[in-house]
Order: structure tokens, then C-alpha cells, then sequence
């Protein structure tokens, strides 16, 4: 049986509950979809299979295909929409639909951006965590001169 789920840190866990939260790190879909409509049924079939295990949290990102993955993981989880949480990142820079090498984007507008393309890829009205994927050293040495300066 492939790989399917892994036990997180105590912190993400409802300990009240004694329940252990289980989650699936969605980062490799994208190496095995390509046009190919069986492909993409295959994962969604695996997704449901990942929530009937128990899987409660599924983590994606907009680099992961790039886009595709959180659309799969959109319409894959929209039947359990309430019933998991889904996670996704930022951090990277595209123009054209393709990522530019080497380049980070955590400009609060493109991280807008990004959150407003995940929100409709992942079909939710929100996100459960959204988060930075890479420091943008650009951002870093913004922020560190805005301390300095207060």
C-alpha cells in the first residue's frame, strides 16, 4: 500500500480529544498528472480514500503543477469541504502562468493575488492556513529597515 498519511507535531494535534490529526502532503500529484483525465480521476479517487482513512488535513501549494494541484485537491475535497483542512502557500513569482526561476513574490499584492486564485482553485471561502513557502529575502530586509526605523 502507497504511502498515505503521517502523524503531525503535538501541536497540531486536539489533544482534548485524544484524537491524532493525519495529514497528506498533496506536493507530488503534480509529477504524476498530465492530460491524461484517467490520471486526475486516480487522484481524486485516492484523495477519498486518504479522508475514509482519517486523513483530516491535506496541504498544497500554487508552485505544485503549478496551479493544477490545488484544483485537484479543490475538486477532489469539495465533498468533505467541512469536514477537513486544507493548507496552501505562497511565495513564488510567475508571469504568464509560469513561475519565473529563481524569483520570489511576497509583495502583500501578490499575495492577494495568490489567496484570491487558491480561494477559487480550492473552491472554499477559506482558507484553513495560508502561509509562506519561501522568505523572500526582498521582503526581509524591507521589514528589517522598517524596525530599525521605529
Amino acid at each position: 500500500m502507497p504511502y498515505i498519511a503521517r502523524e503531525l507535531d503535538k501541536r497540531f494535534t486536539d489533544l482534548s480529544a485524544g484524537d491524532t490529526l493525519r495529514g497528506l502532503p498533496c506536493d507530488a500529484f503534480f509529477d504524476r498528472l498530465g492530460n491524461h483525465i484517467d490520471e486526475m480521476n486516480a487522484m481524486i479517487a485516492l484523495l477519498h480514500q486518504a479522508v475514509d482513512l482519517g486523513v483530516t488535513l491535506f496541504d498544497t501549494a500554487e508552485v505544485y503543477g503549478p496551479f493544477t494541484n490545488e484544483k485537484l485537491a479543490g475538486d477532489g475535497l469539495y465533498p468533505y469541504r467541512n469536514k477537513v483542512n486544507v493548507t496552501t502557500k505562497f511565495s513564488w513569482r510567475f508571469e504568464n502562468g509560469k513561475q519565473v526561476p529563481g524569483q520570489l513574490g511576497s509583495r502583500p499584492k501578490n499575495i492577494r493575488r495568490v489567496a484570491e486564485r487558491s480561494l477559487r482553485s480550492l473552491r472554499v471561502d477559506a482558507i484553513d492556513m495560508f502561509y509562506q513557502h519561501r522568505v523572500d529575502p526582498a521582503c526581509r530586509s524591507r521589514m528589517s529597515r522598517a524596525q530599525s526605523a521605529t
